[in-house]
């Protein structure tokens, strides 16, 4: 009888410049790329409220078994997301972020695993306003994570484009795939 092995992955830190002074407000953006074959690759770059890189980290591809797709069932999706990539990305990061912002419906399960509040870019959970963004939404579970988003984002003057990051999050696997540094940590 074979045994199933855990569905695993590796973290990789690409760049950690150090903290600005002062205390300022650091946002997450977490995405992730599927790539048939290669499998899932998750991707969370944390910048200040500029916009200027403050770390990126990503996973090595993850790619389930058959017998894992059987057995995790209709819940795989989440918990990949949500438990195993977005939170080990989140949580091994060197700096909190005070709002991790997701481009994916199932971005909004990681808000499950930190606690810190998720909000996602379009209309997979409950609508909020906030008036710089277009659809926006959070976890239907955590509408208490409505208002300290307004209030950070609002209070730090923003008027990053919130969308703009995950094109950066995106290029970046692609090229350090490309490079061959998917399983090495490069400082």
């Amino acid at each position: 009888m074979t045994e199933c092995s855990p569905i695993t992955t590796q973290i990789t830190q690409e760049v950690a410049p150090a903290r600005p002074k002062g205390k300022g407000l650091v946002l997450g953006f977490f995405t992730l790329l599927q790539d048939g074959p290669v499998g899932w690759i998750a991707g969370y770059l944390l910048t200040n409220a500029q916009g200027r890189p403050l770390e990126f980290r990503l996973t090595s591809p993850v790619q389930p078994t058959k017998v894992q797709q059987i057995l995790y069932g209709p819940t795989l999706d989440a918990y990949l997301v949500g438990e195993l990539m977005g939170k080990n990305l989140i949580e091994k990061a060197s700096y909190s972020a005070d709002i991790v912002v997701t481009d994916l419906g199932l971005g909004l399960e990681v808000r499950r695993q930190v606690e810190v509040p998720v909000l996602q870019l379009g209309a997979s959970g409950k609508l909020i306003d906030l008036p710089f963004q277009a659809t926006c939404s959070i976890h239907l579970d955590y509408p208490q994570d409505e208002l300290p988003i307004f209030q950070l984002l609002e209070g730090a003057g923003m008027r990053l484009d919130l969308t703009e990051p995950f094109s950066r999050i995106r290029e970046a696997i692609t090229e350090t795939r490309r490079m061959g540094l998917s399983n090495r940590s490069v400082a």
